[in-house]
């Protein structure tokens, strides 16, 4: 794969340099006879770049899995770089193969993944900004302009659906021609040459995806093409071994991922990295992984404290547990009535509170470490003035649980659609339309039962799927973050609302690290309904307070379509504006981040927000979910730290186990009613 790659970035040096729109039409020096396995590869290679800029900088946090802390508040984009990377680097590139091919005979199967390849990168711009340039942004030399129309999302999604079924159409598995009509090697399915096959399951499974997603503003589009799709359900996804997981290269110079050279190959090179920006387990997913007890935390996330040094500190939660009653004179742990407790001989029947420190397996980051403007941290009660501490607060890199490195290494692959996607497609298309062989609690278990495949822990699905909340039609009762403000509950008993919340949810978490489907489903079926981001003095244009901020909506367009498409530009604002179900025209000219696109339901969190956060505030912080988190006796904890270490010593064991520390003893209480002695019956 590196050495394809090598040869193809040097190509794409070549077919990569225009400036603008109108240079994609008349500039002489581009190659367009260059060999398709070259050339296409590098447009799936320029892709996965795009895709991991965007997944970094926006995807993750928009889909509330993952933090970025340092970018968890409102930002703006106006930069081409996405614009110049999909029309210039990519999607010109793929229409010129597709003019090529549409010309000779024998390569359908060629013309159809570069039909699908372009159906995706259309999906991503319009998920990102709304209208985009489509049927006017590539036309040939002989329509050389300066002005370049933007489609309306209606248009965009309309013509993305047309090409996904024209290139369902050409596929031939038993062409004639198929030892050159195919790519080998195949870097979309990491196979030596392409299985036919997969690329129709492909197809057809994005086909449904983006059906679905237009649902809320075109119903008769979404299932006119949902049943189409449906018709043929065995071309759909239908196990791990057809998941659409492209891998970047091993090259440390040419082709390794995006996350590699954002992250790691400083860490390889300088020795150090810094947790506020490397991604991160969110608190808001951590409320659903701990409540449900999800075994696949383990293949998403590090543990805490894994990898720091002795000289790191490691995370430690105060918690309370109780004893048996140490009654002792001397020491931090006195007992502050020794004399009376040993005179009486009750101590068989007396048990001590006392509070302790340890750690935990998994420690979320918290999105932002400074509170709103006017809220304040409360005092706890019976004490002068000592406030709550955050429970999320980590002083050492090591303590947060990061994504692991299966997601970051020099060689990631990128999901883009799993088996378990096309699973839970299906038990949606099954709810809303009818469609399909099978119950929409069958496609749903089996898209749970897919994804722990995905990760080698199929043999904990039983377990995670008898539980409320993730049983179909059952509810489920979950953690409340730090502050109070969410809870991680399921609603999926009764009604057809709340079964596709089960599905929603499970998707969202089935497609872990994917952050594309987890913002779009997010915005398009408001399942999690996410609290704001919460901040001081926020200030992006258009916000409803300077105090928190709802998830991005939309990227900003380039400004340099101002300038230099400005005519064209202007229109799509007003398209965007009419289009959208909550826009917002005045701020930045209606060229902002918090107009909701065509294809989204209207957030409901937003309505109430004034009454839930705004004003004065005092927060009491309270992780309950790592409360009693070894157990709540002394004795748990030291059976399990003896079963977990081996060791025999209490205190070695404790140590080793979870860095255990006694604190302070609270107070001391009768665990049983002690007897009633002949001088106190007397009494």
């Amino acid at each position: 794969m590196k050495n394809a790659f090598y040869f193809l970035l040097f190509t794409c040096c070549i077919w990569s340099c225009t400036d603008n729109f109108e240079e994609i039409n008349s500039n002489p020096n581009k190659l367009y006879n260059t060999d398709f396995k070259y050339i296409f590869p590098g447009t799936v290679y320029k892709t996965l770049k795009l895709y991991g800029d965007l997944n970094y900088n926006y995807f993750l946090n928009n889909s509330r899995l993952v933090t970025v802390q340092y970018i968890s508040g409102p930002s703006e984009n106006t930069s081409d770089t996405y614009y110049r990377q999909a029309y210039i680097d990519i999607l010109h590139d793929l229409q010129s193969i597709e003019n090529e091919y549409t010309e000779k005979d024998g390569y359908q199967n060629r013309l159809a993944m570069v039909k699908t390849w372009k159906a995706y990168v259309y999906y991503l711009m319009v998920s990102l900004y709304g209208p985009i340039p489509m049927s006017d942004a590539l036309l040939g030399p002989e329509e050389n302009r300066s002005g370049f129309r933007y489609d309306t999302e209606q248009q965009v999604y309309t013509q993305i659906l047309a090409l996904l079924k024209d290139a369902g159409d050409l596929y031939q598995p038993a062409s004639p021609y198929i030892a050159t009509d195919r790519l080998s090697p195949d870097y979309v399915f990491n196979r030596t040459q392409s299985e036919i096959t997969h690329w129709q399951k492909f197809t057809n499974t994005l086909r449904l995806n983006i059906a679905l997603q237009v649902q809320n503003f075109l119903p008769e589009l979404a299932q006119q093409h949902a049943e189409a799709v449906m018709q043929h359900e065995e071309l759909l996804l239908s196990g791990n071994e057809d998941n659409v997981s492209p891998h970047f290269g091993t090259d440390k110079t040419y082709d390794v991922s995006y996350y590699y050279n954002r992250f790691l190959r400083g860490i390889e090179t300088e020795g150090t990295w810094n947790s506020y920006v490397y991604p991160s387990l969110s608190e808001y997913f951590a409320l659903y992984l701990f409540s449900y007890k999800d075994p696949r935390i383990e293949s998403w996330f590090t543990k805490s404290n894994e990898g720091a040094s002795a000289s790191d500190l490691p995370y430690l939660f105060t918690d309370t547990i109780t004893r048996e009653h140490h009654c002792v004179n001397t020491g931090a742990d006195r007992c502050p009535d020794y004399a009376t407790h040993r005179e009486d001989g009750f101590n068989a029947y007396r048990r001590d509170s006392v509070l302790v420190n340890y750690s935990i397996l998994y420690l979320p980051i918290t999105e932002s470490q400074r509170l709103p403007t006017d809220w304040e941290v409360a005092i706890i009660p019976g004490t002068a003035a000592t406030r709550y501490t955050d429970p999320l607060y980590a002083s050492s890199r090591f303590q947060v649980s990061r994504v692991k490195l299966d997601f970051m290494k020099t060689d990631a692959p990128v999901v883009l659609l799993s088996y378990a996607d096309a699973c839970f497609l299906k038990a949606e298309a099954k709810i809303k339309y009818g469609l399909g062989s099978r119950s929409a609690a069958e496609y749903y278990e089996e898209g749970i039962r897919a994804s722990f495949a995905q990760y080698g822990i199929s043999n904990k699905a039983g377990d995670y799927l008898s539980q409320d909340g993730i049983k179909w039609n059952t509810d489920g009762y979950g953690y409340h973050d730090k502050m109070g403000f969410y809870n991680a509950d399921i609603h999926g008993a009764g009604s057809d609302d709340n079964h596709l919340e089960q599905i929603y949810k499970q998707r969202t978490f089935g497609s872990f690290f994917n952050g594309l489907e987890g913002w779009n489903l997010e915005r398009r079926a408001r399942a999690f309904r996410w609290p704001p981001v919460f901040n001081s003095n926020m200030s992006v244009e258009g916000m409803v307070s300077t105090m928190y901020s709802f998830g991005r909506e939309r990227l900003n367009y380039p400004l340099v379509e101002m300038t230099r498409n400005a005519e064209e530009y202007y229109k799509a604002i007003q398209l965007l504006q009419a289009a959208s179900p909550q826009g917002n025209a005045s701020a930045r000219w209606g060229d902002n981040t918090v107009t909701a696109l065509a294809f989204t339901k209207i957030d409901p969190e937003k309505a109430t927000a004034a009454g839930k956060y705004g004003g004065h505030r005092q927060i009491a912080y309270h992780a309950h979910y790592f409360c009693h988190y070894w157990g709540t006796t002394y004795e748990e904890l030291l059976e399990k730290a003896k079963a977990m270490t081996g060791e025999t010593n209490a205190t070695r064991a404790l140590t080793k186990a979870f860095n255990y520390k006694f604190v302070s003893r609270l107070n001391t209480y009768y665990w049983q009613e002690p007897p009633v002695t002949p001088e106190d019956s007397e009494e």
